[in-house]
């Protein structure tokens, strides 16, 4: 899912018949599956740090090798142009996902250069500041603790989710 503005909660509360994805006033959402409702562990507090981040490092590298940003592109695309931004705030960023490609991909291909906020329940610092030194001025690493269903206001943009993280929709 991608979208302008507004919150996963916000779209649970309205129940459109959407598949519980209501279109926040003045949003731009691009639904490509309805809502799992299942739990990740490593969304748990107890669960061990250095697994939390091998899991999400392995998701980042395997979104690179399915190219997910080829995938991702015209969607993230079309959202920033509906919702009049240039920037892009990453939920559930975990190890930085596809993001560094995109951004790639978006200049190549659309000669955009968007900036983008990676955030995360458990903001895993080492994998934001990389993300950071690899596209400097484009990317930034926030790590106070964000979670995808009570987004702050302040976090605008077009908000996007990648990998399996899909289930926090």
């Amino acid at each position: 899912m991608i979208e302008g503005t507004g919150t996963e909660r916000e779209r649970e509360r309205s129940g459109n018949g959407n598949g519980g994805h209501a279109k926040p006033k003045g949003s731009s959402i691009v639904s490509a599956m309805p809502r799992i409702d299942a739990p990740e562990l490593e969304d748990y507090p107890w669960f061990p740090a250095h697994l939390r981040v091998a899991m999400t490092g392995f998701l980042r590298v395997a979104s690179e090798v399915v190219g997910l940003s080829a995938l991702a592109a015209p969607l993230v695309l079309r959202a920033m142009e509906r919702a009049g931004t240039s920037h892009i705030v990453d939920l559930c960023s975990g190890g930085g996902g596809p993001v560094l490609s995109l951004l790639a991909r978006m200049k190549k291909h659309h000669g955009l250069a968007p900036t983008v906020t990676l955030t995360d329940l458990y903001p895993n610092e080492d994998a934001f500041r990389r993300a950071e030194r690899e596209a400097p001025g484009s990317v930034t690493g926030l790590c106070e603790s964000v979670s995808a269903t009570q987004v702050p206001e302040a976090l605008a943009g077009v908000r996007t989710i990648f990998n399996l993280s899909l289930i926090h929709i």
